[in-house]
């Protein structure tokens, strides 16, 4: 999470190859697992064309996330910084970060998209994610996976005791609002920690990326492709809303 100068201006940082084979390996998974499903098929008569499948969104996503761990992977090969036994020695000793980010996938995965509405999930994953890597504050990682971490294990725990809410219900609303304003007090606190100029910048951009990925996502896949998100709550329900009051419009 944090970096020396030395690795943040001219050259990459060794512990970035092997952050990039492991997001590499996570990709192929992702990607094995989707193609268990059927791109086409008929079922009770109706033919199914290949882009409402259930195995396009992870695709997609599994797709891009390959070719953002392939240009961290080469743009860390080209820097040189692995051409010496030193860097290779902080290559191998730097492999906090690839189990690190296994685990906020993970707690992505398996707590939040299941439980929370899509664009909510989407934006506390990737609000954690850009925090904790892109601002390079060690406070503010520290805040942001905190928080992250602890929200996933109550939904975890919510899980186990059987008091996940059904969905499309109030207590679900309820459940995603609070997911939602956990993520939103995160961001105004980290941003309350520094004063710095440059932090300051990568922070809106932090939260420009984390707003605007699950919210274009989840209107190609629900209104163009036609594709069910995993969790459709307080926000998927709002976007329906005002889909359906435009077309009424029209």
């Amino acid at each position: 999470m944090t970096t020396s100068p030395s690795h943040t201006t001219t050259r990459g940082r060794p512990s970035d190859l092997w952050t990039g084979l492991a997001l590499l390996l996570v990709a192929a998974a992702m990607a094995g697992g989707a193609l268990q499903f059927p791109l086409r098929g008929t079922y009770a008569g109706v033919k199914n064309a290949w882009y409402v499948s259930p195995a396009l969104f992870p695709l997609i996503v599994a797709t891009c996330l390959c070719l953002l761990a392939v240009t961290l992977i080469v743009t860390t090969v080209r820097s040189g910084v692995l051409a010496d036994r030193g860097s290779l020695a902080s290559a191998l000793a730097g492999q906090g970060d690839v189990v690190l980010i296994a685990g906020i996938i993970a707690a992505f995965v398996v707590g939040l998209v299941p439980r929370v509405d899509f664009v909510v999930a989407g934006f506390f994953f990737l609000l954690a994610f850009t925090l904790a890597f892109h601002v390079h504050e060690p406070r503010v990682a520290k805040l942001a996976l905190g928080a992250f971490f602890a929200t996933t294990l109550v939904l975890l725990v919510m899980a186990g005791l059987g008091l996940t809410p059904v969905v499309r219900t109030a207590a679900a609303s309820l459940v995603d609002l609070a997911v939602l304003l956990v993520a939103v007090g995160t961001f105004v606190a980290a941003r309350a920690m520094t004063t710095d100029a440059t932090a300051r910048h990568r922070m809106g951009q932090c939260l420009a990326v984390a707003l605007a990925t699950p919210l274009l996502l989840g209107i190609t896949f629900k209104f163009f492709l036609l594709v069910p998100l995993p969790r459709e709550g307080l926000v998927v329900v709002a976007l329906e809303t005002v889909y359906y009051a435009i077309r009424g419009a029209l």
